[in-house]
Protein backbone atom coordinates (compact mmCIF):
# COMPACT_ATOMS: atom_id res chain seq x y z
CA UNK A 1 0.00 0.00 0.00
CA UNK A 2 2.76 2.55 0.67
CA UNK A 3 4.10 2.45 -2.73
CA UNK A 4 0.78 4.45 -4.21
CA UNK A 5 1.38 7.04 -2.22
CA UNK A 6 5.41 8.04 -3.24
CA UNK A 7 3.91 10.38 -6.22
CA UNK A 8 2.39 12.53 -3.41
CA UNK A 9 4.99 12.52 -0.81
CA UNK A 10 5.91 16.63 -2.63
CA UNK A 11 3.03 17.47 -2.12
CA UNK A 12 2.97 18.05 1.97
CA UNK A 13 0.81 15.35 2.95
CA UNK A 14 1.62 12.69 5.31
CA UNK A 15 1.45 9.19 4.58
CA UNK A 16 -1.35 8.91 7.51
CA UNK A 17 -3.12 11.03 5.95
CA UNK A 18 -2.90 9.84 2.22
CA UNK A 19 -3.93 6.65 3.64
CA UNK A 20 -7.16 8.00 5.71
CA UNK A 21 -7.85 10.35 2.19
CA UNK A 22 -7.54 6.93 0.31
CA UNK A 23 -9.90 4.39 2.33
CA UNK A 24 -12.50 7.19 2.39
CA UNK A 25 -12.41 7.35 -1.47
CA UNK A 26 -12.00 3.75 -1.39
CA UNK A 27 -15.30 3.52 0.46
CA UNK A 28 -17.03 5.33 -2.17
CA UNK A 29 -16.54 3.30 -4.83
CA UNK A 30 -16.84 0.19 -6.99
CA UNK A 31 -14.63 -2.00 -6.76
CA UNK A 32 -11.85 0.93 -7.61
CA UNK A 33 -13.80 2.75 -9.46
CA UNK A 34 -15.54 5.78 -9.37
CA UNK A 35 -18.09 7.01 -11.61
CA UNK A 36 -18.93 10.76 -12.43
CA UNK A 37 -21.33 11.32 -9.90
CA UNK A 38 -18.79 9.69 -7.79
CA UNK A 39 -16.15 12.22 -8.08
CA UNK A 40 -18.63 15.09 -7.53
CA UNK A 41 -20.03 13.72 -4.31
CA UNK A 42 -16.38 13.38 -3.39
CA UNK A 43 -15.30 16.95 -4.50
CA UNK A 44 -18.08 17.94 -2.55
CA UNK A 45 -18.04 16.36 0.88
CA UNK A 46 -14.04 16.15 1.08
CA UNK A 47 -12.71 19.48 -0.45
CA UNK A 48 -13.20 22.98 0.40
CA UNK A 49 -12.90 24.10 -3.60
CA UNK A 50 -15.32 26.70 -5.09
CA UNK A 51 -18.76 24.80 -5.05
CA UNK A 52 -19.17 26.47 -8.86
CA UNK A 53 -16.21 25.12 -10.22
CA UNK A 54 -16.25 21.26 -9.17
CA UNK A 55 -18.01 20.04 -12.22
CA UNK A 56 -15.32 21.72 -14.59
CA UNK A 57 -12.83 19.78 -12.33
CA UNK A 58 -14.99 16.78 -12.56
CA UNK A 59 -14.89 16.68 -16.20
CA UNK A 60 -11.12 17.37 -16.51
CA UNK A 61 -10.41 14.67 -14.44
CA UNK A 62 -12.40 12.30 -16.18
CA UNK A 63 -10.83 13.41 -19.46
CA UNK A 64 -7.22 13.20 -18.63
CA UNK A 65 -7.75 10.03 -16.52
CA UNK A 66 -10.62 7.95 -18.06
CA UNK A 67 -8.54 7.10 -21.27
CA UNK A 68 -10.86 4.07 -22.08
CA UNK A 69 -13.82 6.40 -22.23
CA UNK A 70 -15.53 3.49 -20.03
CA UNK A 71 -17.34 6.55 -17.50
CA UNK A 72 -15.38 5.58 -14.68
CA UNK A 73 -12.08 6.64 -13.54
CA UNK A 74 -9.58 4.58 -11.74
CA UNK A 75 -9.32 5.47 -7.98
CA UNK A 76 -5.49 5.79 -7.57
CA UNK A 77 -5.91 8.12 -11.16
CA UNK A 78 -8.57 9.98 -9.22
CA UNK A 79 -6.89 10.31 -5.88
CA UNK A 80 -3.77 11.86 -8.61
CA UNK A 81 -6.12 14.45 -9.72
CA UNK A 82 -7.95 15.49 -6.71
CA UNK A 83 -5.04 15.66 -4.37
CA UNK A 84 -3.12 17.97 -7.16
CA UNK A 85 -6.34 19.82 -7.31
CA UNK A 86 -7.20 20.14 -3.70
CA UNK A 87 -3.76 20.30 -2.34
CA UNK A 88 -0.23 20.13 -4.68
CA UNK A 89 2.38 23.06 -4.78
CA UNK A 90 2.15 25.68 -7.68
CA UNK A 91 4.41 23.56 -10.32
CA UNK A 92 2.29 20.96 -10.16
CA UNK A 93 -1.08 22.48 -10.10
CA UNK A 94 0.63 24.54 -13.37
CA UNK A 95 1.35 21.09 -15.10
CA UNK A 96 -1.33 19.49 -13.81
CA UNK A 97 -3.45 22.59 -15.45
CA UNK A 98 -1.38 22.92 -18.92
CA UNK A 99 -2.70 18.71 -19.14
CA UNK A 100 -6.15 19.66 -18.46
CA UNK A 101 -6.18 22.35 -21.14
CA UNK A 102 -3.99 20.89 -23.64
CA UNK A 103 -6.49 19.35 -25.41
CA UNK A 104 -5.41 18.06 -28.47
CA UNK A 105 -2.09 16.84 -26.59
CA UNK A 106 0.19 18.85 -28.83
CA UNK A 107 2.36 19.90 -25.51
CA UNK A 108 1.01 23.47 -26.53
CA UNK A 109 -1.95 25.07 -25.78
CA UNK A 110 -3.82 26.80 -28.58
CA UNK A 111 -5.37 30.37 -28.76
CA UNK A 112 -8.52 27.95 -29.52
CA UNK A 113 -7.75 26.36 -26.07
CA UNK A 114 -6.99 29.45 -24.17
CA UNK A 115 -10.31 30.79 -25.29
CA UNK A 116 -11.77 27.54 -24.34
CA UNK A 117 -10.33 27.79 -20.89
CA UNK A 118 -11.27 31.36 -20.38
CA UNK A 119 -15.05 30.75 -21.04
Amino acid sequence: IANRYIMFINLGMSQYDLELWYKAIFDRSKKGKLSKAQMLAIYKEMSDLDPTRINEIVDSIEKIFDEDHSGSVDINEFMRGFILTTKGDLETKVEYTFRVYDNNGDNKISGDEINKMAN
